[in-house]
């Protein structure tokens, strides 16, 4: 039954793309003319309606057999940026180029975007009740449409020419957007039926999580003694501050002898190093889900590309740690890593379904001697949460817990008799998490 009314509803979707794709909007008026005079006119004795359903059935007719020799000898080239924003607007110009030998006017492009019909895994994964079967369809395929791309005009092409267009859309979610092919169509004469020809043009561009605004947030955390001394310090790009010489001893290593004085001496010399502290933050993201939280899990996402953008690394360091199909660790800050290499990450990260919390309580745990502080990012409040957090402040590391809440799920159930909440903890809502980062 279930595999029965996924396949109706997939077939209904389809079909009405195609109609709102191939009618213009004129067209689909002479449809519902169609339509109406048929009913209208099945006495023929008794109305005229038929006669209107005859003409309407003509011009459909006609316009029909006029696009059936549309035919458009064209090559594109889309000029793509390399990163564009969710939810702002992506410009990128398109070069079309005509080898015909004909005037061509009146075309205009349409991107091919993928289909974003969810597939029956997905389907059965929703799990509504047939009630609202169709209401949480419609919710699948906006969950899955990366983008809506308007059509775009084309300048009249003469014969061996070609011409850019500027193109654009606003990306509806972070991830890759793959651009699979573009459709060139005109009109019929009467401007009901468009006609098309496909131009494959197979290329993607990477979009990057939606961004908030944030308030100056100190965040807590000292300066701490880092693991690796000066060899770590160099790859951050801090200083090295020469502190004395000293005869070698078995297992240092040979970059730090003074050739100068082992040259005087006879024997090998050994530099010393001040050793290094500064201040490490853990930007800690909860990707452990359970049902379906994927407007939770995207806005987490959201609020840790804010973070990773917002917070100042020149001075310290700044690790994003998360659990994809394994532990993951990225740093930047102090000439280490590029903030467009953390936003890269974060627009490919998917949630686990498979894993257990403790994984990432794990992972954490382990890189306590050189972290000072932490934010932690949350899909919900439970008790392995609960303990995480707790683990942290026995840990010293004081951390700054921001939980995404959603107001059609229970994600926080251990919170929500809670009058007044801890200091360092702050729950933000689905739909209005600007505000509620206004106020941390």
């Amino acid at each position: 039954m279930k595999r029965m009314v996924y396949i109706w509803f997939r077939a209904f979707s389809g079909f009405r793309h195609r109609v709102t794709r191939r009618f213009t909007p004129v067209g689909r008026f002479v449809l519902a003319g169609i339509a109406a005079s048929a009913i209208f006119g099945l006495d023929t004795t008794k109305t005229t309606a038929y006669q209107a359903f005859t003409c309407l059935v003509a011009l459909i007719a006609v316009a029909l057999v006029w696009n059936m020799f549309f035919r458009v000898n064209l090559t594109a080239l889309r000029i793509l940026p390399r990163f564009g924003s969710a939810g702002q607007m992506l410009s990128y110009r398109i070069k079309v180029i005509h080898s015909g030998d004909k005037q061509l006017n009146g075309l205009f492009l349409l991107e091919n975007l993928p289909d974003p019909r969810p597939s029956f895994a997905d389907y059965v994964k929703a799990g509504f009740g047939l009630k609202k079967e169709y209401r949480r369809w419609e919710q699948l395929i906006a969950m899955n449409q990366v983008a809506v791309a308007d059509k775009q005009s084309i300048p009249v092409l003469m014969p061996k020419s070609e011409v850019e267009i500027k193109a654009g859309f606003v990306p509806l979610r972070r991830g890759r957007i793959e651009f699979e092919s573009l459709s060139v169509g005109r009109a019929d004469l009467f401007g009901l039926i468009n006609a098309y020809a496909t131009v494959p043009l197979k290329q993607h561009v990477l979009i990057l999580p939606k961004r908030y605004v944030l308030p100056d947030i100190k965040l807590p955390g000292n300066r701490a003694y880092q693991l690796g001394g000066v060899a770590l310090s160099t790859s951050v790009a801090d200083s090295e501050e020469f502190q004395s010489l000293r005869e070698y001893r078995p297992g240092d290593p040979p970059r730090k002898i003074h050739w100068k004085s082992w040259a005087k001496t006879g024997k090998p010399i050994i530099k010393e190093y001040q050793d290094e502290f500064f201040v490490r933050h853990a930007l800690i993201l909860d990707t452990f889900m359970e049902g379906e939280l994927s407007e939770v899990f995207e806005e987490a996402i959201s609020v840790a590309a804010s973070f990773a953008c917002t917070v100042q690394t020149q001075e310290s360091l700044l690790d994003l740690m998360f659990v994809g199909t394994e532990a993951f660790c990225e740093t930047i800050g102090r000439g280490q890593g590029q903030i467009e290499h953390f936003l890269e990450i974060l627009a490919c990260v998917r949630p686990r379904y498979d894993k257990a919390f403790s994984v990432l309580n794990h992972h954490v745990v382990s890189r306590r001697p050189v972290i000072s502080g932490c934010v932690c990012v949350l899909l919900a409040w439970d008790k392995d949460r609960s303990d995480f957090v707790h683990n942290l402040h026995v840990l010293g590391l004081q951390p700054l817990v921001i939980v995404i809440t959603n107001p059609e799920f229970s994600n926080v159930p251990a919170l929500e008799s809670v009058e007044e909440k801890p200091g360092w903890l702050y729950l933000l809502t689905t739909g209005k998490i600007e505000e509620g980062l206004a106020k941390i």
